[in-house]
Protein backbone atom coordinates (compact mmCIF):
# COMPACT_ATOMS: atom_id res chain seq x y z
CA UNK A 1 0.00 0.00 0.00
CA UNK A 2 2.60 2.31 0.73
CA UNK A 3 4.58 2.06 -2.72
CA UNK A 4 1.35 2.59 -4.34
CA UNK A 5 1.00 5.73 -2.46
CA UNK A 6 4.30 7.18 -3.20
CA UNK A 7 3.78 6.37 -7.01
CA UNK A 8 0.23 8.40 -7.18
CA UNK A 9 1.51 11.02 -4.81
CA UNK A 10 4.56 11.47 -7.34
CA UNK A 11 2.22 11.00 -10.08
CA UNK A 12 0.00 13.94 -8.98
CA UNK A 13 2.55 16.38 -7.89
CA UNK A 14 4.28 15.95 -11.67
CA UNK A 15 1.09 16.53 -13.09
CA UNK A 16 0.70 19.60 -10.86
CA UNK A 17 3.88 21.32 -11.57
CA UNK A 18 3.67 20.39 -15.39
CA UNK A 19 0.38 22.01 -16.12
CA UNK A 20 1.72 24.89 -13.84
CA UNK A 21 5.05 25.25 -15.48
CA UNK A 22 2.40 25.42 -19.11
CA UNK A 23 -0.08 27.74 -18.07
CA UNK A 24 2.77 30.38 -16.97
CA UNK A 25 4.81 29.83 -20.21
CA UNK A 26 1.58 30.52 -21.94
CA UNK A 27 0.67 33.01 -20.46
CA UNK A 28 4.27 34.74 -20.41
CA UNK A 29 4.17 33.80 -24.40
CA UNK A 30 0.52 35.16 -24.90
CA UNK A 31 1.43 38.98 -23.68
CA UNK A 32 1.40 41.35 -27.28
CA UNK A 33 4.25 42.73 -27.98
CA UNK A 34 3.81 46.78 -27.91
CA UNK A 35 4.61 48.92 -31.09
CA UNK A 36 4.60 45.70 -33.52
CA UNK A 37 5.78 46.72 -36.56
CA UNK A 38 2.92 45.53 -38.87
CA UNK A 39 4.43 44.35 -42.44
CA UNK A 40 1.79 46.40 -44.34
CA UNK A 41 2.95 49.28 -43.08
CA UNK A 42 6.40 49.53 -44.04
CA UNK A 43 6.34 49.03 -47.68
CA UNK A 44 9.12 51.27 -48.76
CA UNK A 45 11.67 49.03 -46.27
CA UNK A 46 9.67 45.69 -47.58
CA UNK A 47 10.61 47.43 -51.02
CA UNK A 48 14.50 48.10 -50.03
CA UNK A 49 14.94 44.74 -48.39
CA UNK A 50 13.34 42.93 -51.53
CA UNK A 51 15.62 45.16 -53.67
CA UNK A 52 18.63 44.46 -51.99
CA UNK A 53 18.11 40.53 -51.73
CA UNK A 54 15.28 39.50 -54.12
CA UNK A 55 12.80 36.66 -54.02
CA UNK A 56 13.56 33.08 -53.12
CA UNK A 57 11.95 30.10 -54.94
CA UNK A 58 11.52 26.84 -53.16
CA UNK A 59 9.76 24.38 -55.53
CA UNK A 60 6.23 26.01 -56.39
CA UNK A 61 6.75 28.49 -53.70
CA UNK A 62 7.98 31.81 -53.69
CA UNK A 63 8.82 34.32 -51.02
CA UNK A 64 10.39 38.08 -50.95
CA UNK A 65 13.47 38.62 -48.30
CA UNK A 66 11.34 40.74 -46.26
CA UNK A 67 8.46 38.39 -46.13
CA UNK A 68 10.65 35.79 -44.74
CA UNK A 69 13.22 38.45 -42.51
CA UNK A 70 9.62 39.68 -41.14
CA UNK A 71 7.92 35.71 -40.11
CA UNK A 72 11.21 34.21 -39.74
CA UNK A 73 13.35 36.65 -37.18
CA UNK A 74 11.17 39.66 -36.14
CA UNK A 75 13.50 40.43 -33.87
CA UNK A 76 15.87 41.42 -36.86
CA UNK A 77 13.54 42.60 -38.89
CA UNK A 78 12.61 45.26 -36.08
CA UNK A 79 16.79 45.88 -35.73
CA UNK A 80 16.60 46.31 -39.58
CA UNK A 81 13.66 48.39 -39.88
CA UNK A 82 15.42 51.03 -37.49
CA UNK A 83 18.34 51.28 -39.64
CA UNK A 84 16.90 51.19 -42.42
CA UNK A 85 15.22 54.41 -40.97
CA UNK A 86 17.81 56.20 -39.62
CA UNK A 87 19.93 55.97 -42.85
CA UNK A 88 16.28 57.29 -44.68
CA UNK A 89 16.84 60.47 -42.08
CA UNK A 90 20.34 61.27 -42.44
CA UNK A 91 19.70 61.28 -46.19
CA UNK A 92 17.34 64.19 -46.05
Amino acid sequence: MTKDFLIATTVIIASFLIRAFENETTEFNSKPIKNKLLYDENEEFNDFWDNSFGEFIMGDYSYTASEILFNVDYQAYETEYKSFKVIEEGDK
